[in-house]
């Protein structure tokens, strides 16, 4: 598949949302302007942009290898080269960021510790959620999603659009059963039943690619912004019940599309470029930028515009490192053990 460059972008975007979000939230802008706080704060719901660029980016490449219509014995194949091929993208960077960080750092429970690489095992309770760095239930949910790819790749458009619906159906039914606090609301809202409106958004769009690509308002990039906007305004309606909190997300989400169609309209430049490769190194970045301020905050102590801008050099600098020497190995390593048990064209 031809690499799409504005795919990179977008999750580029998504990172750099996630980590203002983050920061601006470590900072002083809480206390001295807490409405503007809030209206930035909605930033860190790039987490459910790279969802919905997962949903893209699978199936663009999947499409064809784990269609339904495949011999059996292909198909297996094909999805064991994916599972595989998602565990090596994952898993490497994943387990070091897990046991430096919670044996070394934090100084988390071996049993915390084992649970969290476990992966799946995050999702089974608010606390185990919060994770030890405090972002990898997202990695959990992306993880859902993976093992339920092969089988959504199948689906018909009704019936993915007729399953979010199901999956938020059950976000309601959860608000109702469970207590009534902050903890288990967030927990509600972070679940992959929530999420998976954007995921299923991706690969939706991915299914449509050309036609988009032919209505002159609707191209691939303005399309992703449509879905954007309409998850993120019905999922925070459902997670968050303070009347300013959903305003404020009602007043971000046309901010946050106008920046994007100011972006993809551009032609290509610096904020590109610098875009591209934070979104070649967003996985990194993402896993790693919560790990400066833990050390650089003492508490809940805000944090000095020096101080912010030593925290995301140094998450851009480790990041780099691990991209180089921990990410990019554990991909190739994958490669070629599917290569070796695999038909080359499967991997």
């Amino acid at each position: 598949m031809k690499r799409l460059s504005w795919l990179d972008e977008l999750r580029g975007v998504a990172v750099s949302g996630v980590l203002l979000g983050h920061y601006i939230g470590a900072s002083n802008l809480p206390r001295l302007a807490p409405l503007m706080a809030e209206l930035f704060g909605g930033l860190i719901r790039g987490v459910q942009l790279f969802y919905l660029l997962s949903g893209i980016i699978l199936t663009l490449l999947y499409k064809g290898r784990l269609s339904s219509n495949q011999q059996p014995d292909s198909r297996v194949s094909n999805v064991t080269a994916f599972y595989l091929k998602r565990f090596f993208r994952i898993f490497p960077l994943f387990a070091l960021v897990s046991i430096l960080f919670g044996g070394f750092i934090s100084h988390s429970d071996e049993s915390n510790i084992a649970q969290q690489l476990t992966v799946f095992g995050m999702l089974l309770s608010p606390r185990a959620m919060s994770g030890i760095v405090g972002i990898e239930w997202s990695v959990a949910v992306e993880c859902t999603f993976y093992l339920l790819f092969p089988a959504l790749i199948t689906f018909r458009d009704r019936s993915l659009v007729m399953l979010s619906v199901l999956g938020l159906a059950i976000t309601a039914v959860l608000f109702k059963i469970l207590p009534n606090t902050i903890e288990f609301k967030t927990y509600i809202y972070l679940l992959p039943n929530t999420q998976l409106i954007f995921f299923v958004a991706g690969i939706l769009i991915a299914r449509h690619l050309e036609w988009f690509s032919q209505i002159k308002i609707l191209r691939e990039s303005r399309a992703i912004i449509a879905f954007s906007i309409l998850g993120l305004m019905i999922t925070p309606a459902l997670a968050e019940r303070s009347p300013i909190r959903f305003f404020m997300s009602l007043v971000w989400c046309p901010l946050l599309a106008v920046g994007f169609l100011g972006l993809m309209s551009t032609p290509s430049g610096v904020i590109r470029k610098l875009l591209h490769y934070l979104g070649a190194r967003s996985y990194s970045i993402y896993l790693l930028h919560m790990i400066p301020l833990a050390i650089f905050r003492d508490g809940e102590r805000a944090l000095s515009p020096f101080e912010l801008l030593a925290a995301v050099s140094l998450t851009l600098i480790v990041s780099e490192f691990t991209f180089r020497m921990v990410e990019n190995p554990g991909i190739a390593l994958g490669s070629r053990i599917i290569s070796r048990r695999f038909k080359p064209s499967e991997g």
